[in-house]
């Protein structure tokens, strides 16, 4: 499937949610929807998903997909998505296969999701992360072609997210997934394409090596707003051009040079350097309000 989302304004209120947004999607594969709270992404996905509707500008699907083949096509998971009360596990694997009569085998299912041993389970008495592994096998049994996914990895452990993203990659490699997400490192590692919103802004659309080649600082270093002019001095000593962004307490500089290129004098003058990443990036490019061209 194809989808073609053309000039999306979104008001609450006087609240601009989301500016002229556009992009297109045209192949499978796993979709990052990146911002903060309040970046319009929840938004973008509400009214790609058709359960919400744009002041202006549309979404397609094929052009001319209709609102039964939609239903039967697409599909989404909300964080706020509980499981069936006072069912197993298996019950309920067993429920939605029957509902949308496909033929699976349950146990192998059961085994990729690391819910086997957990079979016999009411479902509600299950982890916060085994829950969320259920909601998601029992969405691939329905196989859609299009899946939203709004953060499906929230509140769970580094080892659990990883689990979440590695089964939707994998689902991805012959459908759509579109994820959105506010770990943007660990996220964009799995995804193919990542957009990147502010404020109701898109400012950027393509692959994380893209973003990562196109952006023209290399390096980030982090200090505290008190170290701000020590390190200042010691990177004009060392005639090294810089950028500043503000978070919170802390001072971001953005450099040009790589931290393999910087001498060693400078960085033993300083603490936490590190290679440039999708988060300092999306930092960067959120504070200054600028759009970047993959």
């Amino acid at each position: 499937m194809n989808i073609k989302v053309m000039n999306l304004n979104k008001y609450y209120g006087n609240n601009h949610a989301l500016k002229d947004v556009s992009f297109d999607i045209s192949e499978n594969g796993l979709y990052l929807l990146a911002g903060p709270n309040g970046s319009g992404k929840s938004t973008l996905m509400e009214i790609m998903a058709k359960i919400i509707s744009a002041d202006s500008g549309s979404v397609e699907y094929n052009a001319a997909i209709t609102e039964s083949e939609f239903k039967k096509k697409v599909g989404i998971l909300f964080q706020q998505n509980g499981v069936r009360k006072n069912i197993t596990v298996t019950e309920e694997l067993e429920f939605v296969s029957e509902i949308f009569d496909k033929e699976i085998d349950i146990n192998l299912y059961l085994h990729k999701f690391g819910l086997y041993e957990h079979r016999h389970k009411k479902s509600q008495r299950l982890s916060g992360g085994l829950q969320r592994k259920l909601l998601i096998a029992s969405l691939f049994i329905q196989d859609y072609d299009i899946i939203f996914f709004d953060e499906p990895a929230s509140g769970l452990d580094v080892q659990t997210r990883d689990f979440i993203w590695s089964v939707i990659k994998d689902y991805s490699t012959e459908k759509i997934c579109i994820v959105s997400d506010h770990y943007l490192d660990q996220a964009a590692s799995y995804c193919d394409q990542i957009l990147l919103l502010s404020k109701g802004n898109l400012l950027f659309k393509g692959s994380k090596v893209s973003l990562l080649e196109t952006f023209e600082y290399q390096t980030r270093i982090q200090s505290k707003k008190a170290d701000e002019e020590r390190i200042s001095q010691k990177l004009e000593e060392f005639n090294i051009h810089y950028e500043t962004v503000y978070s919170g307490l802390l001072v971001n500089f953005y450099i040009q040079k790589s931290v393999d290129q910087l001498d060693e004098g400078f960085k033993l003058e300083v603490e936490d350097t590190r290679n440039i990443s999708v988060e300092d990036i999306y930092l960067y490019l959120s504070e200054k309000e600028v759009k970047l061209d993959a």
